[in-house]
C-alpha cells in the first residue's frame, strides 16, 4: 500500500492511494490483476488529499488491502471517495493488451 507517485514492484496485493484535486482515490491489485491495465490508471492520479478526506482514504485503503489479503476482492478496480463520505466506482483504464477483452465479471 502506498501513496502517490510511487514506483511499483513486488507480489500482488498492490494499493495505491491518490487523488485528482477534487476527490480522492484507492485503486487496487490482486494476484489476478492485470499490473499494465493498473500502471495505466495510477500514473492518471495524483498524490492523495490532506485533510479529513486523505485520512477517509488511507482507511478505506487499508480495508480494501486487508480483503485482498484475505482474498474476498476482486482482481483489479478502484474507488473514488468524495467529500462528505460517499464511494464511488472507478472506471478503470485499460492496457493495450485488455483493450480488446470483455472486463472481468464482478463476483
Amino acid at each position: 500500500m502506498a501513496e502517490l507517485p510511487a514506483a511499483w514492484s513486488g507480489e500482488a496485493p498492490w494499493v495505491a492511494l491518490g487523488g485528482d484535486g477534487m476527490r480522492a482515490a484507492v485503486v487496487f491489485r490482486g494476484a489476478e490483476g492485470c499490473l499494465w491495465c493498473f500502471g495505466e490508471t495510477v500514473r492518471h492520479l495524483g498524490s492523495p488529499p490532506d485533510g479529513a478526506l486523505g485520512v477517509a482514504v488511507g482507511t478505506l485503503g487499508a480495508l480494501v488491502f486487508q480483503r485482498l489479503r484475505l482474498g474476498l476482492g476482486p482482481a483489479l478496480g478502484g474507488r473514488w471517495l468524495v467529500a462528505p463520505g460517499a464511494v464511488e466506482e472507478m472506471e478503470m483504464r485499460r492496457c493495450s493488451r485488455c483493450a480488446g477483452r470483455e472486463p472481468p465479471a464482478e463476483p
